[in-house]
């Protein structure tokens, strides 16, 4: 039977040794580049999603920035007329002897911009704002003019102007245009402000952080906090605690983690 069957194969031994080549060809030469092609086609649909996407984010990033510039552009505007007319008001006092409080609508103003670019803001963008906010606060002085309320009331124009070039700062870093670490800086100065602006019969920071009476110098408080940073930040968590001991989450609970979020911390 087997002599049979090899008797019946050996004439189409060629054909049958043509096949065996054909086939280890295909195997070796055909095959390899039909996987390769097939790999190299979903490479390259995955390389094209994965462009189009990637020009896709390259649209909303750009989109992004350019609204936050345009976005920054207005703040620093807003906060520049806001300080050029209380210094008109400063210096028409001079003369006139008339009140040379904050404008009147500036900190509702300026509260209504920082809600209508709150997308753009950043936390330490908001730390600044918030500071400036402060200041204009502390700007409306309605006292007889005399001595001591010129003195006072000029103190918040100068933290005013102090904090607008810190803020004016920050959003240039934002942007890309300096890279001097101004948002730790911010940090610093929004937490000594915030320990110096609690008061509290039961709470006390040392005299380390302590700011001066009437000081409205932000370089001096930003130095103070710089060299007695471990103190002002061990003094923030304990107002932390103090406030959530005493179950108040208010404007001061708010300040005080801000201030750590914007510190890293």
């Amino acid at each position: 039977m087997e002599k049979y069957i090899v008797h019946f194969l050996l004439p189409f031994l060629p054909i049958i040794v043509l096949l065996a080549l054909f086939m280890l060809w295909l195997i070796k030469k055909w095959l390899p580049s039909r996987i390769e092609y097939s790999i190299k086609h979903e490479y390259d649909k995955e390389i094209e999603k994965y462009r189009y996407n990637f020009q896709i984010e390259m649209q909303k990033t750009s989109l992004f920035f350019e609204y936050r510039q345009k976005s920054f552009s207005f703040l620093i505007k807003f906060i520049a007329d806001i300080q050029e007319e209380w210094l008109s008001r400063i210096r028409i006092a001079y003369d006139e002897y008339e009140p040379r409080n904050a404008p009147k609508m500036s900190l509702e103003k300026l509260e209504d911009a920082i809600i209508k670019n709150q997308l753009f803001l950043d936390q330490d963008c908001l730390l600044a704002l918030n500071l400036l906010k402060d200041a204009l606060s502390d700007g409306w002085a309605d006292a007889d003019p005399n001595e001591e309320y010129e003195i006072e009331t000029y103190e918040p124009y100068e933290r005013f102007v102090n904090i607008s070039a810190f803020t004016f700062n920050l959003f240039q870093e934002k942007i890309g245009i300096t890279g001097t670490n101004i948002s730790k800086q911010i940090g610093l100065i929004g937490a000594i402000s915030e320990l110096n602006k609690f008061n509290a019969d039961d709470f006390h920071i040392p005299d380390s952080i302590k700011i001066q009476e009437k000081d409205c110098n932000v370089n001096r408080y930003l130095l103070k906090a710089q060299e007695n940073e471990k103190d002002l930040i061990k003094n923030l968590k304990d107002l932390l605690e103090y406030l959530k001991n005493k179950n108040r989450f208010d404007d001061h609970y708010e300040r005080a983690m801000l201030c750590l979020k914007v510190l890293n911390i």
